[in-house]
């Protein structure tokens, strides 16, 4: 089913239920609020309103301004939780950040960020291997 003012780029078996949205292509892909989008990969879900996923497999934005940005098989749930790649993640606080693998950030503000097998409930901030860049050299 395709609603008013959306688009559907490419792909196969792409569907959209909501008006202001955009699945870029990839197949068999879900968008369901007003604003949500996915850019690509197969069978990703964004349903809440202005959430987004950026691609990869089976990966679920399901509550208002939620992000995935892409890997596998991850889902973010709450109000401003992001996943920014990798595989299983679980990004259930509100504005929580988790990236890896097996990961899981049930707390408001936890960032969990390239690192494997990590579950944090409390306000935290876990990272491996994290590297910062400002400006040019």
């Amino acid at each position: 089913m395709l609603s008013t003012e959306s688009f559907i780029g490419a792909g196969c078996c792409n569907a959209i239920y909501a008006s202001g949205t955009v699945i870029a292509g990839g197949s068999e892909n879900k968008v369901c609020d007003s604003g949500a989008s996915v850019v690509g990969g197969c069978s990703n879900v964004a349903s809440g309103c202005e959430a987004f996923v950026g691609g990869g497999n089976q990966n679920y934005a399901t509550t208002d301004r939620t992000t995935v940005a892409g890997g596998f098989s991850s889902c973010a749930t709450t109000a401003c939780a992001a996943v920014v790649g990798g595989d299983n993640n679980r990004a259930a606080g509100a504005g929580s950040i988790v990236g890896g693998s097996n990961n899981r950030s049930t707390h408001t503000g936890a960032h969990i960020l390239g690192t494997k097998t990590n579950s944090i409930s409390a306000h935290a901030f876990h990272a491996n291997r994290l590297f910062l860049s400002a400006g040019s050299m």
